[in-house]
């Protein structure tokens, strides 16, 4: 494939330069600590894991998903969370406004759960009609290694 900008034949898909510069990561530590002043003994053991990524391969990451059930979910308890704080300010300014706590809680809930529905909605909507059309693209783009323009070949 031939860069347009430059006409260098050193070109590579972005899937492949993502793939190779990305690498899962997991390590294990085992040790023994001793110690000098006095009998101290001791025993360390960690393990981690992760994912190690070049800047070129993070500049050629695919499209992500949206979550879904996540979002929807941390939307909800937000809204529960306003909606407790606002009764416990208002009740604590003054407590003769027994209406206005009513009306916070009864908005809180149906606000909460509709917005929540609405993200998570959204977020589908996107995964099954926005998505596609993004990560078919990416399956598309080149780089060029020489001058570093992105392309995509249809």
């Amino acid at each position: 494939m031939q860069c347009p900008q430059c006409q260098s034949d050193d070109t590579t898909r972005a899937e492949v330069i993502y793939n190779q510069g990305t690498n899962d990561v997991r390590l294990k530590t085992r040790g023994l600590l001793v110690g000098i002043t006095g009998f101290s003994l001791g025993a360390l053991f960690s393990r981690s894991s992760g994912t190690q990524q070049s800047r070129l391969a993070s500049q050629c990451s695919p499209p992500m998903k949206k979550r879904t059930l996540v979002a929807g979910i941390l939307f909800f308890v937000g809204v529960v969370a306003a909606g407790i704080l606002l009764t416990m300010i208002t009740l604590s300014v003054r407590t003769d406004l027994k209406s206005i706590v009513d009306l916070i809680n009864l908005l809180t809930f149906p606000v909460a759960i509709g917005g929540g529905i609405a993200l998570m909605v959204r977020n589908i909507w996107f995964n099954v009609r926005t998505w596609p059309r993004l990560h078919s693209q990416w399956l598309r783009s080149w780089v060029c290694l020489r001058c570093g323009a992105g392309f995509q070949v249809e």
